[in-house]
């Protein structure tokens, strides 16, 4: 795709860059503000943990997932 842009004149350029724009206004907006502070404090939870453990948070191991979603788990009684 990279290759196809350099073909493109101004105008088409200006065009794909207003599109682009959009597309990421569309992708903010698709997710509520309290949506988004949920995300932001359980990613924050996920990493103060893993962090008091001693493990890597990014890129996350599927077995720190898991451990993590255990201790979860194991704290609310499943």
């Amino acid at each position: 795709m990279t290759d196809s842009l350099t073909t493109l004149n101004n105008s088409e350029l200006a065009h794909l860059q207003d599109l682009i724009k959009t597309a990421q206004d569309y992708a903010q907006r698709s997710i509520s503000e309290s949506t988004k502070t949920a995300y932001y404090t359980d990613f924050k939870d996920f990493i103060d943990w893993a962090v008091e453990k001693g493990l890597d948070f990014l890129p996350a191991k599927p077995e720190t997932v898991a451990l993590y979603i255990a201790h979860l788990a194991r704290d609310r009684g499943y």
